[in-house]
């Protein structure tokens, strides 16, 4: 099931959005976000990841990060999506700032016991994006043991956000549709705001290139002050409950 939400434009509730997105206020799991110990990525219009701001008239800004899977359509977290009545949200673009058209939010996505469940939702932006388009990757499952590259625009440990970092971890469990990573000798993490952003593998394709996919987005941290034993769950993409909610919503979105 899906839920849309047409958005309205609003000049005043853009500028509390700006304001509101840097990462230090309320107590959402957007706030205080950043990837530890990541690698600045020069480059960011050529990865199809971009940050994303919403506000509804009773949350401010909420500051995440999303992966473009069309070209009007992105990939976040549903708990990016604050609650009420959603007014404007907006893609930061290295050029130009999109409004979105659209909010599509899971209808199975819940907190139980602190740990989100289903936590994704689909962006439509008002206009094409013109950036490259990330497939999900579904031919076959995760793997225990194995690396994969988190990307985010969340502060750094220097305090630094707005800027996309990508830093790398190791899968550690696979359960309830979500995938456990745990920092590996890089000492990398997500943390809290960095949500939204995806996951990435590699897909080897038949001519032998490599193709990068996404195989989860960013939910939670167990460590709410993100230190060196910080694991992040990751809403698994190939959960029957999360693939479908977003082929219904792109049912061209690519897959590898």
């Amino acid at each position: 099931m899906r839920e849309g939400m047409r958005l309205v434009a609003c000049t005043i509730l853009l500028v509390l959005l700006i304001s509101g997105c840097g990462g230090s206020q309320g107590t959402s799991e957007s706030s205080n976000s950043r990837i530890i110990n990541g690698a600045k990525l020069e480059t960011p219009e050529l990865t199809g990841v971009v940050s994303v701001q919403i506000a509804s008239l009773t949350a401010p800004g909420q500051y995440c990060t999303a992966s473009v899977i069309g070209t009007r359509h992105l990939l976040t977290a549903a708990h990016c999506v604050p609650q009420g009545e959603y007014l404007y949200g907006v893609v930061n673009l290295p050029d130009r700032n999109v409004p979105l058209a659209m909010i599509y939010k899971n209808n199975t996505f819940e907190t139980v016991q602190d740990l989100s469940l289903n936590d994704v939702a689909v962006l439509e932006s008002s206009e094409d994006l013109g950036l490259p388009i990330l497939p999900l990757f579904v031919s076959s499952s995760a793997i225990l043991g194995e690396k994969v590259q988190l990307l985010g625009y969340g502060l750094d440990e220097n305090e630094v956000y707005g800027e996309l970092r990508s830093g790398s971890m190791v899968i550690r469990s696979l359960e309830y549709g979500r995938i456990l990573l745990a920092p590996d000798e890089n000492d990398s993490r997500a943390c809290h705001g960095d949500s939204g952003g995806p996951a990435i593998q590699m897909h080897l394709n038949q001519d032998g290139s490599l193709q990068p996919a996404i195989i989860g987005v960013v939910s939670y941290g167990t460590d709410p002050e993100c230190g060196p034993h910080s694991l992040i769950g990751l809403t698994n993409i190939q959960n029957t409950d999360v693939l479908d909610f977003i082929l219904q919503v792109n049912p061209n979105v690519p897959t590898v």
